[in-house]
């Protein structure tokens, strides 16, 4: 299952179906904290598309968290940040890739195949 997190509705659902036309099982989440509360299994991730601009738990908070509790899904962020000190944070993750909004389909695509190749 491919984990949509993004509190832009129509981002967070244009990439969901996107997928899901593609054959991916896909979950979308409206904030961090609705992913992080959410009781199915995480293990059930295979990757996650993670806007890092969210209010109460951003896209780095929720990623310290995930590695926190041990989860190794590949991460892709998503973000319309350019600053040198978004930029300097989102090296410090060290995730899977980061998009830079708005992104081709494509070059979505094959982040997410990218992601699911390492799994």
């Amino acid at each position: 299952m491919i984990s949509i997190i993004d509190d832009d509705h129509g981002v967070r659902e244009g990439t969901a179906s996107l997928l899901r036309s593609l054959g991916y099982e896909v979950q979308t989440f409206e904030s961090g904290r609705a992913f992080l509360d959410w009781d199915g299994s995480k293990s059930s991730v295979c990757c996650a598309i993670v806007d890092i601009t969210m209010p109460e738990v951003d896209g780095f908070e929720l990623h310290r968290q995930l590695v926190r509790d041990g989860c190794r899904f590949p991460i892709i962020f998503l973000t319309a940040l350019t600053d040198a000190v978004a930029t300097a944070r989102i090296r410090e993750c060290h995730v899977h890739s980061v998009l830079t909004k708005p992104c081709s389909e494509q070059k979505l695509v094959d982040c997410v195949e990218s992601a699911l190749a390492k799994q």
